[in-house]
């Protein structure tokens, strides 16, 4: 059976964001634009990703320079996510 190749990681891209773009959160997913104000509505998930020596549940011991990415994900986005992941329950 051929299994598809995954996708190729995009190359890290610095940008700077207008302040006044900066409006509530928005979803992380790339090309994606939903966005919601005040608290997270009920679907939406934390996305945190970060590099230790060991991996570690104590997010407030993370240096802020070894988080990789903090963002949220739409319903969307994160089932899309979660359908990629193999589970560990």
């Amino acid at each position: 059976m051929n299994r598809p190749s995954p996708p190729k990681a995009k190359a890290f891209e610095e940008k700077d964001v207008p302040l006044a773009d900066i409006v509530g959160f928005v979803c992380a997913w790339d090309g994606y634009a939903t966005r919601f104000t005040g608290n997270m509505p009920r679907g939406w998930t934390n996305l945190l990703t970060y590099w230790s020596k060991r991996p570690e549940m104590n997010f407030s011991t993370i240096p802020p320079r070894n988080v990789v990415r903090d963002g949220v994900l739409c319903p969307e986005h994160a089932r899309a996510l979660e359908s990629q992941l193999k589970d560990f329950r």
